[in-house]
């Protein structure tokens, strides 16, 4: 009897669950302003974000009233008010010729079964479901979608010295991807690069760069990007692993993950000079395997998705390189700054 209860139990909350986020979505998508389309596109052009809680904090700028916000205060948790941000997805350019409708994304991972069947709710409070993972050419409006962000917080441009940049750096001309791991209904791929490497002491070391304009399948991006400084390694050979970005990791808990795991690793090869290069090669692609491998996975969340990897990479030829699982392209070259005279 205890355990028919408990299901009934259980099945009740999550059909309260269910209520309680449909509120919220038709709280908004009834009572939002044109101002509010309006500045989440604006931000999304800028390469910027329009939090939920900003747009709560303003809410009669945004056409909410109190019981509205109220709606959806109580149909989220305090972890979600703050994480959620407001997304423009419009795959079928329909911007000014449809109404956009509006969608809350669960947080799962980019195969969940939840993402089969989202719901939609336009301005009139009506629902209907849409396959947010497949066939977006179906879409017959844009969506405002209210989602975790997948921005990686307070990330650093990588800074070069003058002294080392002149000694060459690896940089990326162009880079293009067959799939970029992201459902259309998520908008925009956050890809992020990890390149891994031997420090001068022997240690794996490892170095995260953004490259938030890599976002569409199949198109060839232009970036002329350097990713590594040679003076940094011990040999003429590096890695880059390349992910995409879904998690609530920050860059510093990102950064901390990737150098944990690189550090496990130490070269047994001295003097590359005195072994076989074959053995340098191995040790690297070693240190690979190990950066792909860092990164926790779950069915139930939305974790960073592994791209692919672009193994021994030459410091004298680095070329054009496909990935290990043929996903990435890449042509790369020595770089060198000159220190300009005047």
């Amino acid at each position: 009897m205890k355990a028919v209860a408990g299901i009934l139990l259980m099945t009740l909350s999550l059909a309260c669950g269910r209520h309680s986020q449909n509120s919220v979505v038709k709280s908004i998508a009834t009572s939002a302003n044109d101002q509010l389309v309006t500045d989440v596109i604006a931000r999304q052009n800028a390469d910027q974000e329009l939090k939920l809680s900003e747009v709560l904090a303003k809410k009669e700028y945004y056409g909410l009233s109190d019981k509205e916000v109220k709606i959806i205060q109580e149909g989220l948790t305090t972890e979600e008010l703050q994480g959620y941000v407001l997304s423009f997805i419009d795959p079928n350019q329909l911007q000014g010729k449809a109404a956009p409708q509006w969608a809350l994304i669960p947080n799962v991972s980019d195969d969940a079964s939840e993402l089969k069947e989202i719901e939609t709710v336009d301005q009139l409070g009506q629902s209907k479901l849409i396959d947010g993972s497949d066939n977006p050419e179906l879409l017959t409006y844009p969506l405002i979608t209210i989602a975790p962000s997948e921005k990686i917080e307070g990330a650093i441009k990588m800074q070069l010295a003058e002294a080392k940049a002149a000694d060459g750096g690896l940089m990326i001309n162009t880079l293009q991807f067959s799939d970029v791991h992201e459902p259309w209904i998520k908008g925009a791929a956050e890809i992020y690069a990890v390149v891994s490497f031997f420090g001068k002491d022997g240690k794996g070391q490892t170095a995260l760069i953004e490259m938030p304009s890599v976002d569409n399948n199949n198109q060839l991006y232009d970036l002329r990007q350097i990713v590594h400084l040679w003076p940094d390694n011990k040999y003429q050979i590096a890695n880059i692993t390349f992910f995409e970005h879904d998690s609530e990791y920050n860059y510093s808990a990102l950064t901390k993950i990737f150098i944990t795991a690189a550090a496990s690793i130490v070269t047994s090869v001295v003097d590359p000079t005195q072994t076989t290069s074959i053995a340098v090669a191995g040790i690297v692609a070693e240190l690979a395997s190990k950066i792909v491998d860092a990164l926790p996975s779950g069915a139930l969340t939305d974790d960073d998705d592994y791209v692919d990897t672009i193994n021994t990479i030459e410091k004298a030829a680095p070329g054009s390189r496909t990935g290990v699982s043929g996903n990435a392209k890449a042509q790369m070259s020595y770089y060198s700054v000159k220190i300009n005279d005047e």
